[in-house]
């Protein structure tokens, strides 16, 4: 699953999102499910149950739904733009919503942002990874001016981010194989 954890109007995750849907699609047997969480709409967690105890059952039907999709997904890459040195706020949501569907499997980051590229929004989330027992892999792709770094028909100016992109899904794979034994 491809969570794309921006909701702004303008976002540079649209040039993000393209970009990385194009070089997933060029590698064999991969099944992506893109999870906008702009359209997804999920509200401000405030459930009266914790996740943890919920079992992905929750009076909101957003909420359950988000859970369901999150429990069928084998792994994850989490699109993160970088707000006040911290991931956004609609991405720490969407894992706030789910405990047990994250639990034992791998996700990795598409970070982007200023000078630092969403180098300190993946280290926030990782920490809250830990928690909701998701493993985050090292290999993860940190994009820095993110309004220069995509040219006029969405490629990346930076060399080696295709590439780049097809070891994070291989080093998610090789994760998810040892998680699932």
């Amino acid at each position: 699953m491809v969570i794309n954890g921006s909701v702004r109007e303008g976002r540079a995750a649209d040039k993000v999102q393209a970009w990385a849907l194009e070089v997933l699609k060029q590698i064999p047997g991969l099944e992506t499910d893109l999870a906008d969480l702009k359209e997804i709409d999920l509200p401000f967690f405030n459930e009266p149950v914790i996740p943890s105890m919920a079992k992905g059952q929750y009076q909101n039907p957003k909420g359950t739904a988000w859970a369901k999709r999150v429990a069928e997904a084998e792994a994850f890459i989490m699109l993160t733009a970088e707000y006040n040195y911290g991931p956004t706020a609609v991405l720490k949501n969407a894992i706030d919503w789910v405990y047990e569907g994250w639990m034992n499997k791998p996700a990795g980051f598409i970070s982007y942002g200023g000078v630092a590229a969403g180098t300190r929004a993946v280290q926030q989330l990782i920490q809250n990874f830990v928690n909701v027992k998701l493993f985050p892999i090292s290999g993860n792709i940190h994009i820095p001016h993110i309004r220069q770094a995509f040219d006029d028909h969405g490629r990346p100016v930076y060399s080696g981010l295709d590439e780049n992109l097809k070891t994070l899904v291989a080093e998610l794979t090789d994760l998810q194989k040892r998680l699932s034994r």
